[in-house]
């Protein structure tokens, strides 16, 4: 019997995590212009704005879409190649985990961000 090497395994579910990301990001940026520059701005704008709270990515989303007017992307998806961007870049620093307001993810687990120190430097 075949013992599956759990290194192997999360390896590719990385690799496929990343494939799925560009998928979602190229498709929004085909449907709207350059819509991951108007995020990745909005984004900024927000922790700018909120240094001293947590925040879902979902809070995110809601506010660029109605103070930055950014358009939803065909896939929600899309906003994880933001939010990973943002995070390698330390503008958002991960935190914990909260549950979503969202009533389609039924309160679910997501990822919380507060402002990182980059935006300060």
């Amino acid at each position: 019997m075949d013992i599956p090497d759990l290194f192997d395994t999360i390896n590719k579910a990385e690799v496929e995590k990343i494939k799925g990301i560009h998928k979602a990001v190229d498709h929004a940026n085909q449907a709207h212009g350059k819509w991951s520059d108007d995020a990745f701005a909005a984004l900024l704008d927000y922790a700018y704005i909120h240094p001293n709270r947590s925040y879902l990515a979902e809070e995110i989303r809601e506010w660029a879409k109605e103070h930055r007017e950014v358009a939803d992307p065909p896939s929600k998806r899309a906003w994880g190649g933001v939010i990973a961007k943002a995070s390698r870049k330390n503008v958002i620093i991960f935190v914990g985990y909260a549950k979503t307001a969202n009533p389609k993810a039924h309160r679910t687990p997501a990822a919380l961000w507060r402002t990182g120190a980059s935006m300060w430097r």
